[in-house]
């Protein structure tokens, strides 16, 4: 009797104890955690600053060199996809913002169209967050431009991140939830990878027209941001950053537990990734002229995260030049986007042009810009082209006009020998 009590009492406590531990938080994420002998790889490709250019720049160096272009940039992810895809490979594609601006295909948002955010939800971007330029035209605009895009329904597909941005409760951007906190994308391999997406300081101060929107701290929302997307499962942390490779580095020494950052802003074309302690920070220049390329390796026994491309340098900012073919139903869509913004022109200009590709000035040398707040050939073209104008138009003399060095964008390209370039000889990001 003494030892069937025994073997009872003995049970009751195995089974109390199996009932703990099966309940528990700890065993419920030791249950998740992955098998710590296997490592994930994945690829990240990334843009930023693509500053609403839809097609190919000419080169400043090789006047016949074209870069970018989203219809070839749809082929070269496409092709890497496909690469991937026969190893068993997931691919994510990012942006660090400023997918808006700089080009007239940016003024097709003021009138009800989304071209950008189509495009790049059609090329399959999973994830972007907010630069300045998205304010170019004031927050109701942008609101009024990402429901054109689908938002907030298209988050599903494209997610955006904006994790300091607070705007009003009344702006569209709050009421209508077009613009998200964090997410978690669940890769095929089970791996998560958690997001979030910050504007830097000087980001925030060249910003044109953010209207009532307030910016909170960097850093504080960097640390909140990290802590709540560990606590939800993510295994790798992502920041989408528009803020400059300075202030990424410095975000980075200050706020441990960020795995990658995928940075704009300064429009650097780092060759290779920065790393700064246990964060890797890369950049891949703008106007989509090149495609940045992470191959990673997530180890879960450390936590930490690794690089595996190539030791040849190229393998991490692809350009995107005529070796891809445009991709046909991209090219289709920004062909009927070139239709409208010209029958938009024609309207604004009172039948004076007709066409955004239309040449309007040619030089037989380099127009050059100095961002570095230098005077410059183009700086000095485009303030006495505004003097003259003025005095032709209001038949009084102008004597100075002043020009923002902020403002321009690139230099402008000599035609080539044929008296013509072979794409936009304007160059019409050179003023925004």
């Amino acid at each position: 009797m003494r030892k069937e009590l025994i073997c009872k009492v003995l049970a009751l406590v195995l089974s109390i104890g199996l009932i703990l531990l099966i309940g528990s938080p700890f065993s419920a994420v030791q249950a998740d955690n992955h098998n710590q002998d296997e490592i994930f790889h994945f690829t990240v490709l990334h843009t930023n600053d693509e500053h609403s250019a839809l097609v190919p720049f000419l080169t400043h160096d090789e006047p016949e060199q074209e870069l970018g272009g989203f219809a070839r940039l749809a082929t070269a992810v496409s092709q890497i996809r496909e690469e991937k895809r026969t190893q068993d490979e997931p691919v994510l594609l990012f942006s660090g913002g400023d997918f808006l601006g700089e080009t007239a295909y940016g003024w097709l948002s003021t009138i009800g169209y989304a071209p950008e955010i189509e495009l790049m939800q059609m090329i399959g971007y999973d994830a972007l967050t907010i630069g300045n330029h998205e304010y170019d035209f004031g927050p109701e605009i942008l609101g009024r431009y990402l429901m054109t895009g689908g938002y907030p329904q298209a988050h599903d597909q494209t997610l955006i991140v904006a994790s300091n941005t607070v705007p009003p409760d009344h702006y569209l951007l709050a009421s209508e939830q077009l613009i998200r906190q964090n997410g978690i994308l669940t890769l095929e391999n089970g791996l998560k990878i958690g997001l979030f997406g910050l504007i830097g300081e000087d980001a925030i101060h060249v910003t044109s027209d953010s209207g009532d929107i307030s910016f909170s701290d960097q850093y504080e929302t960097a640390r909140e941001q990290v802590a709540l997307l560990k606590d939800e499962g993510a295994d790798v942390i992502v920041l989408l950053s528009h803020s400059g490779e300075d202030e990424e580095i410095e975000l980075a020494k200050a706020v441990p537990g960020i795995d990658l950052i995928i940075g704009g802003h300064s429009h650097s074309l780092l060759s290779e990734p920065i790393i700064e302690g246990d964060t890797i920070i890369a950049q891949a220049g703008y106007q989509a002229r090149y495609l940045g390329q992470l191959e990673l390796s997530y180890h879960p026994e450390s936590g930490s995260l690794s690089i595996r491309n190539d030791d040849n340098q190229s393998d991490y900012t692809i350009p995107i030049d005529k070796r891809f073919a445009p991709d046909p139903q991209i090219q289709a869509r920004i062909e009927s986007y070139t239709q409208t913004l010209n029958e938009f022109l024609y309207d604004l200009s009172d039948g004076t042009f007709d066409d955004v590709h239309t040449p309007l000035v040619y030089a037989d040398f380099h127009l050059t810009h100095k961002p570095d707040l230098q005077e410059s050939t183009v700086g000095n073209f485009i303030a006495d082209g505004m003097r003259l104008i003025t005095s032709e138009v209001t038949g009084r003399r102008v004597d100075v006009a002043i020009q923002a060095n902020g403002s321009i964008r690139t230099s402008l390209v000599p035609k080539n020998e044929a008296g013509a370039s072979s794409a936009l000889d304007h160059d019409f990001g050179a003023l925004s």
